[in-house]
């Protein structure tokens, strides 16, 4: 698979599939201490850079409506290869 992960700073790991255009949200605990699970097809790979947020944008979550954005909070770290 040609793709990165990046962590954001509230402890967030994405997981970016360049080859199958995707996008996983595969580690969050937000303060009820429930971990969510998120996943997307994306219109375009995103720009990660460390000390921003990122920004997806993936297909149409609802029929009719516009495409779908995901802002993260600020990039602490990218790993740039997932095999």
């Amino acid at each position: 698979m040609n793709g990165f992960t990046f962590t954001t700073e509230n402890g967030s790991v994405y997981e970016i599939n360049r080859d199958a255009m995707t996008w996983r949200k595969v580690k969050v605990t937000g303060a009820s201490g429930y971990t969510r699970n998120m996943s997307g097809h994306l219109i375009e790979a995103p720009k990660v850079e460390v000390g921003k947020p990122a920004t997806m944008w993936d297909d149409d979550i609802l029929p009719g409506c516009s495409h779908h954005c995901v802002r993260t909070s600020l990039v602490i770290s990218v790993s740039e290869s997932i095999t």
